[in-house]
């Protein structure tokens, strides 16, 4: 008598809002295994003997997964919610089972920017703000999965990003947290610098953003010996934009050989 799981198939599906996190359509490949991911669904088939063979693929896929989206949320400064994977075994005679478990949605604000689209008058594209976009999110999602689960740094530095989307009223506390871990792990703020290509003044934009200024969403407010203001909407920009270019620095110097 044949095997029934023998030709089985097993489907693991994930499931996300916003659907248009990533704006196209991603094939790639994670542990050996094809994944799309595409308008809100996470999908991925594998022969049930394969993944029987490989108990840990379930999880692993899960860590790849919870990298890329950590990484493109340093573009898209974006909340999102990504699921645990369903899991559905599939029989070449159709029968089908499904294997519900419980699926806790893992939530990680949102400014629509409008994108910019230039030509030169023979009608070649100069600029496109939207593919510049998707190719710099698709790059980091890349790179921030290939070392989220390798590297405690880098999970750190992502986890203190997703803190300063989540909890913006200690927003410049969260983004400090990164300039302070990369100093540990480099042995030396200079170091650190040297090594991600950081310069000086940024660092020190930070550091007083966060330390120094009277600013509600900072370290010291307790110290602070005038009233306390909220940051500005340039100052915040400001701090996220050093804070990811120390992230991307980071995971440039990762990528090196």
């Amino acid at each position: 008598m044949t095997d029934p799981d023998k030709f089985a198939t097993i489907r693991l599906e994930w499931h996300f809002t916003p659907p248009d996190y990533f704006e196209e359509k991603i094939e790639c490949k994670l542990e050996g295994v094809d994944v799309v991911i595409d308008d809100g669904i996470i999908t991925t088939e594998i022969g049930k003997s394969k993944y029987d063979r490989l108990p840990s693929l379930r999880s692993l896929l899960q860590i790849h997964l919870d990298g890329m989206f950590l990484g493109a949320q340093l573009i898209n400064f974006r909340k999102y919610i990504l699921s645990n994977s369903s899991v559905t075994t599939i029989y070449p005679d159709g029968k089908v089972n499904y294997h519900l478990e419980p699926s806790p949605a893992t939530v990680r604000v949102s400014v629509g920017v409008p994108d910019i689209r230039i030509t030169d008058k023979d009608g070649n594209v100069v600029s496109d703000t939207r593919q510049d976009r998707v190719e710099r999110r698709r790059s980091l999602a890349d790179r921030a999965s290939a070392h989220y689960a390798s590297d405690d740094v880098l999970r750190s530095l992502l986890r203190s990003h997703k803190e300063a989307i989540h909890d913006q009223a200690n927003e410049l506390v969260h983004l400090y947290e990164i300039p302070d871990a990369l100093t540990k792990r480099f042995g030396s703020q200079s170091e650190a610098r040297k090594e991600l290509g950081i310069s000086k003044a940024d660092w020190n934009t930070l550091s007083a953003l966060a330390n120094m200024e009277p600013l509600r969403q900072g370290r010291h407010r307790g110290r602070a010996l005038m009233s306390l203001r909220d940051a500005t909407d340039a100052e915040l920009s400001e701090a996220r934009r050093i804070a990811h270019g120390m992230i991307e620095g980071y995971l440039r110097y990762l990528s090196t050989p």
